[in-house]
């Protein structure tokens, strides 16, 4: 049985590989690369933090794409904010220490 177009046959991951260890074709130009910290694959698309720094593993043509490959979207480093739990127990500790 033929699979229709825009099907993956199975064991065929979605992309491409990438053209340069720094690059994706022009056809699939969102960065898919594997967390070596989690092991989770994530991606990058043109214009974000870090795309350029990215080294691809994978090329993918839509996000929808790098999603049915098992990445999620990179996100920018969390940088903490006063209102974080972190934060409010130490202003606590320190409240009931004066008090």
């Amino acid at each position: 049985m033929l699979a229709s177009a825009g099907l993956l046959s199975a064991g065929q991951r979605p992309g491409v590989s990438p053209d340069t260890p720094w690059s994706c074709p022009e056809s699939h130009p969102i960065k898919g690369y594997v967390s070596y910290e989690s092991g989770r694959r994530v991606y990058y698309v043109p214009g974000g933090p870090f795309y350029e720094e990215a080294s691809p593993e994978r090329c993918y043509a839509t996000e929808d794409e790098a999603r049915r490959d098992g990445s999620l979207p990179a996100r920018e480093p969390r940088i903490p904010h006063p209102s974080d739990d972190h934060a409010q127990d130490a202003g606590r500790r320190s409240a009931g220490a004066t008090s």
